[in-house]
Order: C-alpha cells, then sequence, then structure tokens
C-alpha cells in the first residue's frame, strides 16, 4: 500500500502488471526528460485526502502561464495517476482497473511537450481525465470505459478517438485545433464541446452522443447515427450520411 512518486531530470519509466495492486497514486515528473507510465492486467486505487503528493505535484508546473487554472480544474480530484514533462509524457492502461482521476501537464511552452493516453482491452477508468498545457495531446479509447469527464480545456491541439468505448460523461477540447472521432458503436452520454480553433467532429454507424455538440467547425457522419442534441452551432458545415436527427434540433 501507498504511493509511487517518481521526480528526476531525466526519463522516468513506471511498468505495473501481473495482476498488481497500487492503492495509491502514481505520479511522475521530469524537468527535461520522458515519462512513461504503463498498466497491464491490474488494478490503481487512488487515495483520498492525498493532498501532500498532489501539492508537490502542482509544484512541478507552478511556473506555468495556466497553473491557476490547472490548479483550480485538479481541487478536490482523487489522483490516480498523473504526469508532468517538458518532453513527452505517455499513459498506456490495457485490461486494468483505474479508480481516480488522471492528470498530465505540459510546460505551456516547448514544442516537444505532448501527451499520449490510451485505455485498451477493457479497462475502465471511474474519474475525470485532465490535460493540460502540452503542444498537441493525444486520447485513445478502445475497448474501455471511462465513467467521468475527459477536460481538455487549457490543452493545446487534441486528438481525441474512442472505438467501441464510452465515455459517461461530457468531452472538452480548448484553444487548439481539435479532432474528436466515435467509431464502432462509440458513446458520449453528456456534451461534446471544441472550444476555440479549428475543430471536427466525426461519427461512423452506431456512435452516438446524447447531449449537445458545441464549437465544431465541421461535423461527419455516416450510418445510421442518432444524435439527439438541442442545437447544433450555426454556422458548422454537416456532412451527412444516413442519420436520424432526434427533434428539437436546428440546423442553419
Amino acid at each position: 500500500n501507498g504511493a509511487i512518486y517518481a521526480e528526476t531530470g531525466g526519463d522516468n519509466n513506471i511498468s505495473i502488471s501481473g495482476n498488481s495492486t497500487v492503492n495509491g497514486a502514481i505520479y511522475t515528473t521530469s524537468a527535461a526528460g520522458n515519462n512513461s507510465i504503463a498498466v497491464t492486467d491490474s488494478t490503481i486505487i487512488g487515495e483520498a485526502g492525498d493532498s501532500t503528493l498532489l501539492s508537490k505535484f502542482e509544484d512541478s508546473y507552478a511556473t506555468n502561464d495556466n497553473a491557476a487554472d490547472i490548479n483550480a480544474l485538479l481541487d478536490g480530484k482523487i489522483i490516480a495517476m498523473a504526469a508532468y514533462g517538458t518532453q513527452s509524457s505517455s499513459i498506456a492502461l490495457s485490461n486494468s482497473a483505474i479508480t481516480g482521476d488522471i492528470a498530465m501537464v505540459g510546460d505551456g511552452t516547448t514544442a516537444s511537450s505532448t501527451a499520449s493516453l490510451s485505455l485498451n482491452d477493457n479497462t475502465t477508468l471511474s474519474g475525470d481525465i485532465i490535460l493540460a498545457d502540452h503542444s498537441a495531446a493525444t486520447v485513445s479509447l478502445s475497448d474501455s470505459t471511462v465513467t467521468g469527464d475527459i477536460d481538455a480545456t487549457n490543452e493545446g491541439n487534441t486528438a481525441i478517438v474512442l472505438s467501441n468505448a464510452t465515455v459517461d460523461g461530457s468531452i472538452t477540447t480548448g484553444a487548439g485545433d481539435d479532432n474528436l472521432t466515435l467509431a464502432n458503436n462509440s458513446e458520449v452520454t453528456g456534451n461534446v464541446d471544441g472550444g476555440a480553433g479549428t475543430n471536427s467532429l466525426s461519427l461512423d454507424s452506431g456512435s452516438s452522443i446524447d447531449g449537445s455538440i458545441n464549437n465544431f467547425d465541421t461535423i461527419n457522419m455516416a450510418g445510421n447515427n442518432n444524435v439527439d442534441v438541442n442545437t447544433i452551432d450555426d454556422g458548422t458545415t454537416l456532412n451527412l450520411s444516413l442519420i436520424h436527427i432526434s427533434e428539437p434540433t436546428r440546423l442553419a
């Protein structure tokens, strides 16, 4: 039992597998190297009240222009894993159960500061995903479920791909040019908001969004989609093929 905290100036690599259980958060921060967390066939349970390590993690990006906004997003969170770095940070989860929130933060200025998060093979996350201050971030969910929100409001260019996956919550991206793709019967039960920038949304046959769709310049829908929304923004380019749009919906 207990947390794992790696803080170096070089590369950090944390790997957990073999039906292991960690009753505590996993943190990795690097001032000049890459971060990697890989969890396979295991369970991670974030520790409520683990404020000392969260405060230490917040210190790592204290000089970021968006530090106060990121701290506000993390306030009250029960962290399961977190990564900060000036280079690339990756978290790869396979056939694992994660309880708590995932936070990935870059340095806000370096082009090489990127984030990659993947959930595969029936991974479940009971918590939110917070992405911030990278030049680019990717999130890939395959055959997995997130019970929580994906918040990238303070992020750069963001690509989120769901394949036979469910986000039981909302997805919000920020000022970058963002792409959201739902494929193979994927579902978002809440709202999706692309924020500023030039953003696109694509859904294939059987995929769905139950809430509202906002701030996407282009929406591509193919197959037998059922899009149940209150509004789609004026000026949105809609590329439609064999879809059903539930009332009330206003297209302009």
